[in-house]
């Protein structure tokens, strides 16, 4: 979405947020609110906005100044004169300003991307993952050590974003309601949510955990991988990706069927005393997140709960 078609007055955390700023008395009010709303803009809506480009204002009167200084003086000598030496603009300048102005608009090389930290951390966590379940398959002792590289490398993934989320959401006008507002937002994110899961599974371990980050991972590490690569996409390349995302609605569809059934793992763990009940209520918090924020989660979610209650009916009528 586009920072200047975007309908701010349509977008209800937005109103929410710019309700609860006070800029201080003094300070350049349009400037102010205009940073903030450019920095909530990149927070909530576009994580590659460019919150330092130059304001309109400035463009406005940077423009009267080129063009007085760049207009064509009028001549004063006679038509005779005028046609016999008539001047002829030399282009000497112009190429070296035209190069260096495409040079600053080429994409920078996918090392160079700020977002290629988490997802290299990805990418460390999926290997090891699948790693960790292979040597689990043949009982090798090396197995719980790749499990814990796997958690790590997501819970870093997640403690990255989560800071970078913070860095674009600290408020320029600082009072309560802007700092609440700027944690709620941190807390309210995926990556929070992602760091919560590490978390409860590093306390207590599980292999099947492993599964969904593995499946969450590789759909964000495939396209990122696609759109910053230096080697030619061929037909091949496309075919597989069009055949991954193929598989996309069902793996997502198995992965929140795989978390709710860690909430009973977990809470028959508490029940044995081979889990604690802070796990237990951080799973909780993870859960109830998810079934605000995805609507996939919530139908499937209910889908669950209306089986088992049909299962129970069921039993309940086999005894009578």
């Amino acid at each position: 979405a586009k920072f200047t078609s975007y309908d701010f007055d349509k977008d209800e955390n937005w109103l929410q947020y710019k309700s609860n700023v006070t800029i201080p008395v003094g300070q350049n009010q349009q400037r102010v609110f205009e940073r903030l709303k450019r920095k909530w803009f990149k927070a909530n809506i576009d994580p590659s906005f460019d919150v330092d480009q130059p304001f309109i204002e400035d463009v406005e009167e940077e423009a009267p100044r080129t063009t007085s200084s760049t207009s064509t003086p009028t001549p004063t000598s006679t038509s005779s004169t005028s046609s016999r030496s008539t001047p002829t603009p030399t282009p000497t300048a112009q190429p070296s300003t035209q190069q260096s102005s495409q040079q600053s608009t080429q994409p920078q090389a996918p090392l160079l991307d700020a977002t290629i930290l988490p997802h290299f951390s990805s990418l460390i966590g999926v290997l090891a993952g699948v790693i960790s379940i292979l040597l689990h398959l043949v009982e090798s002792s090396w197995a719980s050590f790749f499990y814990g590289l796997a958690l790590q490398s997501m819970w870093f993934k997640c403690a990255f974003l989560l800071w970078d989320t913070a860095k674009q959401n600290i408020p320029d006008a600082w009072n309560v309601q802007s700092v609440l507002f700027t944690l709620s937002t941190v807390a309210k994110s995926p990556s929070f949510n992602s760091w919560i899961y590490c978390n409860v599974f590093q306390q207590t371990p599980s292999l099947l955990s492993l599964v969904p980050l593995i499946v969450y991972s590789v759909y964000e590490i495939v396209p990122f991988a696609l759109r910053n690569s230096v080697v030619p996409i061929t037909p091949q390349i496309k075919l597989v990706e069009r055949q991954l995302n193929s598989y996309h609605y069902s793996a997502e569809g198995v992965c929140m069927k795989l978390e709710l059934f860690f909430a009973l793992m977990l809470s028959l763990k508490w029940l044995s005393g081979s889990a604690s009940f802070m796990v237990v209520v951080m799973y909780g918090s993870f859960l109830s997140t998810k079934y605000r924020t995805s609507n996939r989660f919530q139908g499937i979610a209910n889908e669950t709960k209306d089986y088992i209650k049909n299962l129970v009916d069921t039993l309940k009528n086999a005894r009578q």
